[in-house]
């Protein structure tokens, strides 16, 4: 079973801390050492003994405890690494894929504050998904089902932390720069991959 200890953020606890969870904890281990000490039928060939009888943790046991979340997702999380990477998992044949990110046209100024992709949204009738490009502060269209690159929008100077689909051709995109950002996919066109457009946002405004 997958283990994944959360950590505290702002003085915080994680969503898996629930005190509840220690008095499940020693429901199941008095209920395991009750079956244990039930005499069988039939004498065992090993008699097991147990180290302890108290069912009482230390607060850094209990903290530890706490911490450790068994969720998939807080999995998957804990191994999300900060790289512009998009991956594609079959969960048929249990392969997955690498899909090529868009590359800029100039190289962006904060290259080595590259922190990946932070944002992932399908349009309404799941034919474009909006993303983000090899840096960080560039939006990336791909249409579907193929993945074929359709786009690369130009506008923010920071990372992008969130996209939204308004229709099936409307996009917004919010920024660590304080923008937002309102993009038109272009038209469905025959292209030749890797072969993309470059495009400016319909509007931008900055918020403070």
């Amino acid at each position: 079973m997958a283990q994944t200890v959360r950590r505290a953020v702002e003085g915080r606890y994680p969503s898996c801390y629930l005190p509840n969870r220690i008095k499940e904890r020693r429901n199941k281990a008095r209920a395991l050492r009750l079956q244990q000490q039930s005499k069988p039928d039939k004498p065992e060939d090993f008699v097991c003994y147990s180290d302890s009888d108290s069912e009482e943790e230390t607060p850094a046991q209990q903290h530890r405890i706490l911490s450790t979340s068994y969720n998939f997702v807080d999995y998957v999380r804990s191994r999300e690494i900060q790289a512009p990477e998009l991956m594609v998992y079959d969960v048929r044949s249990r392969s997955l894929d690498a899909i090529p990110t868009l590359r800029p046209r100039a190289p962006w100024p904060g290259a080595e504050h590259q922190t990946g992709i932070h944002a992932l949204q399908i349009n309404p009738s799941r034919t474009l998904l909006a993303t983000g490009a090899r840096n960080s502060c560039e939006l990336a269209i791909y249409s579907l089902p193929t993945l074929d690159p359709v786009c690369v929008g130009e506008a923010h100077k920071d990372w992008i932390l969130d996209v939204c689909w308004l229709d099936d051709e409307f996009v917004v995109s919010g920024s660590r720069d304080s923008r937002l950002a309102l993009w038109r996919a272009p038209p469905a066109a025959p292209r030749t991959p890797p072969h993309h457009d470059y495009v400016a946002p319909l509007a931008v405004r900055e918020w403070k």
